[in-house]
Formats: structure tokens, C-alpha cells, sequence
């Protein structure tokens, strides 16, 4: 672990993205969200890297899985 001051305009990626959170909602989220139940969450959110991307329905749950097969040569 490294402790350092900084002010403020140092990037902590370096400039460099792994991986990409896109955050969004399949519908007009407060009109059909039940607070209580926590039923109708129309989440659909990705987590994508190089090697996969994630799809989240509500609450987090996982509804797709994709791998990338890569290539691996000279």
C-alpha cells in the first residue's frame, strides 16, 4: 500500500479503463418500482470488461453471462 497526498486532478485509473458499469433502467423506474416488495425493478444494467459482460435485472440479480473467447497465438 502507498499512502500519498494529491490534489485532486490525478486520474487513480492512469488513464486507463477495465471496466465499463453502465447503470440504466428499462422503464420510468419511480412509476413502477414497489418500494415495499422491491417487485418491478426494471434495472438493466451491464458490467463489461475485455473478457465478459454481466446483465443485472433487479436487486443485482445476474439474468446474462457472456465470455469472450479469445485468441490466443503468436
Amino acid at each position: 500500500m502507498y499512502l500519498f497526498q494529491q490534489n485532486g486532478t490525478l486520474s487513480q485509473s492512469a488513464g486507463v479503463s477495465y471496466v465499463n458499469y453502465n447503470f440504466t433502467y428499462a422503464s420510468n423506474y419511480q412509476s413502477t418500482y414497489e418500494v415495499c416488495t422491491g417487485s418491478n425493478n426494471t434495472e438493466n444494467s451491464t458490467v463489461s470488461t475485455e473478457n465478459y459482460s454481466m446483465r443485472f435485472t433487479g436487486r443485482w440479480i445476474e439474468d446474462e453471462l457472456r465470455i469472450s473467447a479469445g485468441f490466443c497465438g503468436n
